[in-house]
């Protein structure tokens, strides 16, 4: 006979466990023999039935089954809602290719999309850069919005357009005073009129 362990000590006799699912049907509770799994308006359904259901299942669904038909395999069960990655490329290549090629990176932390984009860019080969692939042409910087109200607002906005003419070369067109916007959420007035 073997020795009890004190309560609250762990016994020295060997201990299992075993678990035991037993499936019963979802319609009488009598045991069941299989788990059926089917998809009806974009909704996955699980049902556990014994033979007689399931063949009575199987037999309500042949008419509409032979007239249906079949798509791509799906699998039905648990979802990965986690998000696929790629492997991220080796920080230590591009940190080591940055500061050969003069570009000033930390040693750790995030590398700038930047970056890692002209790493990415060094690393194709002439025949890999079509011309889908290659960066489009630089723009002069698109001027910015005037900030006052009325006709000092179109001056403002024609100077900054002469400017940007000015710098790039390129000839851009003065707004004319048929183009200014009318505000129809004003009932119709023109803005620029007080």
């Amino acid at each position: 006979m073997r020795p009890m362990a004190a309560p609250g000590r762990l016994s020295p006799c060997p201990t299992a466990t075993r678990t035991t699912t037993q499936l019963s049907d979802n319609i009488d509770g009598s045991p069941a023999t299989e788990r059926l799994t089917f998809t009806l308006d974009g909704d996955a359904h699980e049902i556990d039935l014994n033979a007689d259901h399931a063949r009575q299942l199987r037999a309500s669904l042949d008419v509409f089954i032979q007239h249906a038909r079949r798509t791509g395999a799906q699998t039905i069960g648990h979802r990965d809602n986690c998000k696929r990655t790629t492997l991220a490329p080796d920080h230590r290549i591009i940190r080591s290719w940055a500061r050969t090629h003069g570009h000033r990176v930390t040693a750790t932390g995030r590398i700038s999309p930047t970056l890692l984009r002209a790493y990415q860019a060094a690393q194709l080969t002439p025949a890999e850069l079509s011309p889908r692939r290659q960066a489009p042409p630089t723009r002069p910087p698109r001027p910015p919005a005037p900030t006052g109200k009325g006709p000092r607002a179109c001056e403002e906005l024609t100077g900054r357009w002469q400017a940007a003419s000015d710098e790039t070369g390129d000839e851009i067109s003065r707004p004319r005073a048929s183009d200014a916007v009318i505000d129809t959420t004003a009932g119709g007035r023109d803005p620029w009129s007080t």
